[in-house]
């Protein structure tokens, strides 16, 4: 790192610490001088242009001599990454949020920017139900290329995100503490997996312990890291419901999984599918709107060219009759069978046949096969129709 670059990011880092100086605030200094290393060589008559009294005090208490350079070098030794809102390595979909984190704490490694994320959060103490439909959420989106996030709090959060890790996928989780504070201790096997498999971030300082508090406005970034929301099981009261008014609020989609109406773990999603949510029974529920809507789905105009090129009945190798398609999608079809395969798996077979497609381009191109009819999708699982 270059020397410049290296004082401007310790600067920074000390700048995220103040106390009393958000967001909002943090941008309207930097817009102000330019960068951290030239708000701190500006002085306090220059801050009052901007700063309030008392946050005048809080940074002038942080530029004593060699202040930054300790306080980062102790930062260091958490082995934790800083990724300031001015790094290019801060998510993109955090960017588009009310009130975006001034900076993250991350151990492992952030969310993939083009892979498709969905967030599923519940009850902590949830049913045998809710158990089993989220470890089965967690396992078809991971199945399907799509990260998930979560807060791996006990119950519905940390079951799919360990569902989601056990299926070889992606998954995020945002605390309500420090990164280096593995919250709930129940959790622990999932947090060291996490930081070696996915990633683990939160906006508060590393040692920050957990505090009630702290919670519900780390909710915001869990749905803001997510293109959609899925709650799998709450009450009418719960706290999950926080993080489903943070995602409406950023325009996200949300789902709810149905229940009994007697049953008070599922009031909260039988109250949200009452008010416009979408129904999420299965994975497949959220996948094929994901991708029939998603920038990865080719327009409707591309498609038409496509299938009008060549728009004869053909049959496959297993007589089964479908319009001639183009050589990528005849290719995903031979892969199929009439047995139900993941997409991790057709993907495999693809490998093996020198054909490389990204798990999210395969998943877009299985569904739209799905569409047209060629295939059936049960769940997170493609197959060949069976010969009528």
């Amino acid at each position: 790192m270059k020397e410049a670059n290296r004082t401007e990011e310790m600067q920074m880092f000390l700048l995220c610490q103040a106390e009393g100086i958000g967001g909002k605030t943090l941008r309207k200094l930097l817009e102000r001088f330019g960068s951290a290393d030239a708000v701190f060589r500006a002085g306090k008559s220059a801050w009052e242009e901007v700063l309030t009294k008392q946050q005048c005090g809080a940074l002038s208490a942080l530029c004593g001599k060699g202040e930054a350079e300790r306080r980062y070098r102790e930062f260091a030794r958490t082995g934790l990454s800083f990724v300031p809102f001015t790094s290019p390595a801060y998510p993109a979909r955090l960017k588009e949020i009310p009130d975006p984190p001034k900076a993250l704490y991350v151990r492992g490694r952030l969310p993939s920017e083009d892979v498709p994320s969905v967030a599923v959060v519940g009850a902590r103490i949830c049913s045998e139900y809710g158990r089993y439909m989220a470890r089965q959420f967690g396992t078809e989106l991971a199945q399907a290329g799509i990260q998930v996030i979560s807060g791996m709090a006990l119950g519905v959060d940390g079951i799919a995100q360990k569902a989601a890790l056990m299926a070889g996928g992606a998954s995020c989780a945002v605390l309500g503490c420090g990164a280096d504070v593995c919250y709930p201790p129940e959790n622990r096997e999932l947090y060291d997996r996490l930081c070696a498999e996915g990633g683990i971030l939160s906006e508060y300082p590393p040692g920050t312990q957990p505090q009630r508090h702290l919670f519900p406005p780390r909710n915001r970034i869990i749905s803001g890291l997510a293109d959609a929301v899925l709650v799998v099981e709450a009450r009418r009261k719960s706290g999950t419901l926080i993080t489903v008014d943070m995602a409406l609020e950023q325009g996200k989609d949300v789902y709810a999984l149905p229940g009994r109406a007697t049953d008070r773990l599922s009031d909260g999603c039988n109250e949200l599918l009452k008010q416009g949510a979408m129904i999420a029974t299965s994975a497949a529920d959220i996948i094929e709107n994901f991708f029939r809507i998603g920038t990865e789905v080719k327009s409707r105009k591309e498609r038409k060219d496509e299938e009008n090129e060549t728009g004869s009945l053909e049959r496959d190798g297993r007589g089964n009759a479908h319009f001639a398609l183009p050589q990528q999608e005849r290719e995903i079809m031979d892969a199929l069978d009439i047995t139900p395969r993941a997409v991790a798996d057709v993907e495999e077979i693809l490998r093996s046949r020198g054909r490389r497609i990204p798990p999210q381009e395969l998943m877009c191109r299985l569904v739209e096969l799905s569409l047209k009819g060629l295939v059936e999708q049960e769940g997170a699982f493609f197959a060949l129709p069976l010969s009528s």
